[in-house]
């Protein structure tokens, strides 16, 4: 979850690439202190967390 109002977008763009294996970068809106403090941001990031979680690991990979 990032957003251009975030901090550091183009570390987190680049971040993303670095990573290997199976990702998902959700860009969304707000600024950084918004994924703190404002219920529509801090939804959307745990609705999209959850979702990829839930896709990508299996039960056995939870523990």
């Amino acid at each position: 979850m990032h957003s251009d109002e975030s901090t550091l977008p183009e570390n987190a763009k680049a971040l993303y690439e670095a990573v290997q294996g199976e990702k998902e970068l959700v860009w969304s809106d707000g600024n950084h202190y918004d994924y703190y403090d404002s219920p529509k941001q801090m939804d959307n990031a745990v609705a999209n967390v959850t979702r990829f979680f839930r896709s990508h690991l299996t039960e056995g990979q939870a523990a």
